[in-house]
């Protein structure tokens, strides 16, 4: 399995670099340098066949451009690279967790101001951007603005046992998917056939690793 979804992964960046490369002839060149990252299951590389899309846009805002100047173009750059995705197979995100969303694309100094606000107030929202987030992982542009961002996130988690605490408690009120007897709770597909989500019950497991 993880095979598999590694080579999914791989071949679905492959597509996603070269849909940013024809996105950016068609809009022009960027105004500045931007990082475009990918998250959750596509930032730890676990795609299947039928994931949806996570991912952001990281621009630069130390040039003196304006920055609502910037976030328009790039706005509009990422509703042509999700467009494209949704059309080559990786489906638009429910939740809303793309680029083409405002709040996911952003200059540096407020992806910062993200992470240390779910850091220092680890609420339950907060720590739901965390479980999708903090998986990020660069795919294309300029990596030094990704690699800031990641040095900013690990500077703020240093001692912050609190945040910790909260984080290991969303893993313990994990449930397995078992009744009173032990045995496992399938679900229906369409087809009224059994299924188990093994996404769902993976879920502990990657939040442990995060944690580690």
């Amino acid at each position: 399995t993880w095979v598999s979804n590694r080579i999914i992964s791989d071949f679905n960046e492959e597509i996603t670099i070269r849909i940013i490369e024809d996105s950016i002839l068609e809009a022009g060149p960027p105004p500045v340098s931007f990082s475009f990252i990918s998250y959750g299951s596509a930032g730890r590389r676990e795609l299947t066949l039928n994931s949806d899309q996570d991912n952001a846009i990281i621009f630069d805002d130390t040039t003196g451009i304006p920055v609502e100047s910037s976030k328009k173009y790039f706005l509009d750059l990422a509703d042509k690279i999700c467009r494209r995705l949704d059309e080559s197979g990786l489906h638009f995100c429910r939740g809303g967790f793309m680029a083409n969303n405002e709040k996911w694309c952003q200059p540096l100094s407020v992806w910062k101001e993200y992470f240390t606000d779910w850091i220092v107030d680890p609420e339950p929202e907060n720590i739901l951007n965390i479980s999708v987030l903090f998986d990020f992982r660069h795919v294309y542009g300029e990596r030094k603005l990704f690699n800031e961002l990641e040095d900013h996130v690990f500077s703020i988690i240093k001692d912050r046992t609190a945040f910790f605490y909260f984080l290991a408690q969303s893993v313990s009120r994990f449930r397995p998917p078992l009744n009173v007897f032990g045995n496992i709770v399938t679900e229906l597909s369409p087809d009224k056939e059994e299924m188990l989500d093994i996404k769902n019950c993976l879920a502990p497991l990657i939040m442990f690793a995060r944690i580690y």
